[in-house]
């Protein structure tokens, strides 16, 4: 669990729903209190929308040949898909 000093620093995860259930949970508690965060949070939410938008717009037919052109001058590391180990 993050400490109350060390809430300051959430607001990115926060605004991409990337935080634990019970860390989002003390977030959000620390986000009424907190006017710095909250705009922190406002503005960040900003961004993974235009992150989405800028995603899912589809790449200029010249980018798309010049990147392929590009790894296929490199050779790529083959790696099998490995099964996650569990972490207990």
């Amino acid at each position: 669990m993050t400490t109350p000093s060390g809430m300051h620093g959430l607001s990115g995860l926060y605004a991409l729903g990337a935080l634990p259930d019970e860390e989002c949970r003390a977030y959000e508690t620390h986000l009424a209190e907190c006017a710095d965060c909250a705009r922190a949070v406002d503005a960040f939410r900003g961004v993974v929308v235009e992150l989405a938008i800028a995603n899912a717009r589809e790449p200029r037919p010249e980018l798309r040949r010049r990147v392929l052109a590009d790894i296929s001058t490199h050779p790529q590391d083959r790696v099998r898909n490995q099964p996650r180990q569990s972490s207990s």
